[in-house]
């Protein structure tokens, strides 16, 4: 059948100075990836006393599944903060 995929993720970057790092973030279908599926942002830098540095992330994707599909949802950044 067809589903409707949502997901919300909340992201914070704890290092600081710089312009930011970047986060894919995408959906596997029974150990392969989604073609279309990934999402990538660049999550600004943590300056401080305030909340900068943090990124909510909220998306929706359509895709086709059959009986005993299993999807999984992986991430990879370009820093370890």
């Amino acid at each position: 059948g067809v589903y409707d995929i949502q997901f919300s993720a909340q992201l914070h970057n704890n290092s600081g100075g710089g312009s930011g790092d970047t986060v894919n973030i995408w959906i596997r279908k029974n150990g392969s990836d989604l073609a279309n599926s990934n999402t990538m942002l660049v999550i600004p830098q943590h300056n401080g006393g305030n909340i900068a540095g943090v990124v909510n992330l909220a998306t929706m994707f359509t895709f086709t599944f059959a009986a005993n599909d299993y999807i999984e949802f992986w991430w990879e950044s370009d820093t370890t903060s």
